[in-house]
């Protein structure tokens, strides 16, 4: 199951690494605001979250490499998962409404483009 979510999100990510317009499954799929609730309510645990954002930013490395023809991308690779997912977290809370798939874009498109 692990490696579809990886492959349904790394085929959903466009080439410039905006939000993804295609399928994302699990936490992704909520808004910032439902994940703060589910966070917050427990109905998520933080290791599911940092989980699910480490299969986003795993899909995210595969689609960036295979089309920019770059090869191996380790954006995010040397963050401990609680900082990937306080980021995102932080981004959530600019954004409310947003879907969190494009807050974990967001930071994964900045974290790449410092070279992270």
């Amino acid at each position: 199951m692990r490696y579809i979510l990886l492959l349904i999100t790394a085929l959903s990510l466009n080439p410039e690494s905006e939000a993804a317009d295609g399928y994302v499954a699990g936490a992704g799929k909520q808004d910032c605001q439902g994940l703060q609730a589910a966070l917050k309510q427990e109905a998520m645990t933080a290791a599911e979250f940092q989980q699910w954002l480490l299969g986003y930013f795993s899909g995210a490395n595969v689609a960036y490499g295979q089309r920019s023809k770059r090869g191996d991308v380790t954006t995010g690779a040397t963050m401990l998962p609680g900082r990937l997912a306080e980021l995102v977290l932080n981004k959530c809370s600019q954004s409310p409404g947003q879907p969190v798939s494009k807050a974990a874009d967001e930071v994964y498109s900045e974290l790449r483009q410092s070279n992270q």
